[in-house]
C-alpha cells in the first residue's frame, strides 16, 4: 500500500509541474504573439500614413503648379 501511495503522489506532483510548465509556456507564447501583432499593426498604420501624406503632398503640389503658362 505504501508503494501505491508513493506512486500516486509522484504522479500528482508530475501532473502539477506539467500544468505549471504548460501555463508558463502558454503565457510566454501569448506575449510573443501579442508583440508581433502590435508591431504588425504599427507597420500597417505607418504605411497608411505615408500613403496619405504622399497623396496630400501630390494634391497640394497640383494646386501650387500653375496650369496656364
Amino acid at each position: 500500500m505504501n508503494e501505491c501511495y508513493a506512486a500516486a503522489l509522484s504522479a500528482n506532483a508530475t501532473t502539477v509541474v506539467a500544468m505549471f510548465v504548460g501555463a508558463v509556456v502558454g503565457w510566454a507564447l501569448m506575449e510573443v504573439a501579442s508583440v508581433i501583432a502590435e508591431r504588425w499593426k504599427i507597420r500597417r498604420d505607418r504605411k497608411r500614413l505615408e500613403k496619405l501624406i504622399a497623396d496630400t503632398e501630390a494634391e497640394c503640389e497640383q494646386y501650387r503648379t500653375p496650369t496656364n503658362p
